[in-house]
């Protein structure tokens, strides 16, 4: 850890981390806070696809020629469930044909494209992550293209949008040339469509879907639309803004109200502006930037009511420390935990390699802002944050390019007893964990 400082005097890079003393131009920082926890997953590459059947998180690994054990020419995929509050932490649920990269469903299915060799192109693949089904290998763009061409309409954009819809459905929303949006049910594992119906309008905005699998979009000049699972007009809402989050009878949309999602009726009104809206049972918390003031504004509410439980400003770091972002997560007591990822300048192996540090604070009901302490986490490129059962996991993704030695990705975890994920509820700002834009 470099920094220069004068020989022998005491030397601090933050006013949440240990002092630490200066030698030879560096300040070294003993017993510094760190993970509580390490692991390594077995491939080179990888990336979260979302939470896995029970507890813990499920991960899609493929191999590469990075990999000592890699076989080419073509990379074979895997999926596996990491839990570190289990003796053996993880367990392979998958491994050969099937997606990479997948969208996870319900925790449920798996569906994404993979190489083919035999086919010599990219394929999409269902799995079934229970191992009830086999994977099995479909061609969605022909799927779609053949139901577009039986009705006689041409899409306006490339892909369609994927949405989480009822349990063993996939919803596609996907504008049409001609100013109309396109909505289907797809069902799982089965792939056929349940049913299709247009809309007349331009889509704006993303659609979200609740855990009922009833669908909301806006449309101009339409408005707000509600279809039910079975793509039946619910009810329609002209001159209100765009859904955000939905879950249980609340409907947040980005003009600051909330509706009820029986009727779309005005329920009570929220802080909006560039906010990321998170949902549980019986709570919700919208993050907000403060505006003209360097700090981050977290609001709990009640979700049912609306009623204000705490509403606090939590300062951003220091002007010197750079990099600073700032993410949050709803607990199952209805607390908030919030993260900041800081960049150290003056603390470094080198120009390439910054330390990070997270900091840690706690927002409950009727309480002052409440620090849980700093730590530094390896050094790399991106930093993930999310919430299991029994704390807060981090992942942080290397640079295998500038550290060879060390290629990959560690998931690094940090035990906060006493906090867990809601069981259900909007978890991130996209919805689920899988980013299916509906509760998890």
């Amino acid at each position: 850890m470099e920094v220069q400082a004068p020989e022998d005097m005491a030397c601090s890079v933050s006013p949440t981390l240990p002092v630490g003393t200066c030698s030879a131009g560096a300040c070294e920082i003993r017993n510094a806070p760190s993970a509580n926890w390490r692991w390594r997953p077995g491939r080179h590459h990888w990336k979260l696809a979302g939470l896995a059947p029970g507890q813990g998180l499920l991960l899609a690994e493929s191999s590469s020629p990075d990999d000592p054990d890699f076989e080419g020419p073509y990379s074979v995929c895997r999926l596996t469930r990491f839990d570190p509050s289990q003796p053996d932490h993880e367990s392979v649920l998958h491994e050969g044909e099937g997606p990479c990269s997948p969208w996870v469903l319900h925790r449920r299915h798996a569906v994404g494209t993979r190489w083919s060799p035999e086919a010599g192109r990219q394929v999409w693949t269902l799995l079934s992550l229970d191992g009830s089904t086999p994977a099995r290998d479909f061609d969605l763009t022909s799927l779609l293209n053949a139901r577009l061409a039986a009705e006689g309409v041409t899409a306006s954009t490339e892909k369609p949008l994927w949405v989480q819809g009822a349990p063993g459905q996939l919803l596609l929303v996907w504008p049409l040339q001609g100013g109309k949006v396109w909505i289907a049910s797809l069902t799982l594992p089965g792939l056929e469509f349940a049913w299709t119906r247009q809309v007349a309008g331009t889509l704006e905005g993303s659609p979200i879907a609740d855990e009922l699998g009833r669908l909301y979009f806006s449309v101009d000049p339409a408005g707000v639309v509600s279809l039910s699972p079975e793509g039946v007009v619910r009810w329609t809402l002209n001159g209100a803004g765009q859904p955000v989050a939905v879950f249980r009878d609340t409907l947040f949309l980005d003009d600051g109200t909330v509706r009820s999602t029986a009727d779309g009726g005005v329920r009570y009104s929220w802080p909006a502006a560039q906010a990321s809206v998170f949902l549980s049972e019986s709570h919700a918390a919208v993050i907000a930037p403060c505006g003209t003031n360097a700090c981050t504004r977290v609001t709990l509410l009640r979700r049912g009511s609306g009623e204000v439980l705490a509403d606090v400003p939590v300062p951003d770091a220091s002007p010197e420390y750079r990099g600073t972002e700032t993410s949050a997560l709803l607990t199952a007591n209805g607390a908030v935990l919030v993260l900041q990822r800081v960049q150290y300048p003056d603390l470094m192996y080198s120009p390439f390699y910054p330390f990070q540090g997270v900091r840690r604070f706690l927002v409950r009901e009727g309480q002052p802002l409440q620090s849980l302490g700093e730590l530094l986490v390896p050094t790399g490129e991106h930093v993930e944050l999310n919430l299991l059962s029994d704390g807060q996991w981090v992942a942080v993704e290397r640079d295998s390019f500038h550290n060879d030695a060390d290629p990959g990705a560690d998931l690094i975890g940090v035990s906060t007893p006493g906090l867990r994920a809601p069981e259900h509820g909007w978890l991130t700002p996209r919805g689920n964990s899988a980013g299916g834009s509906a509760p998890e």
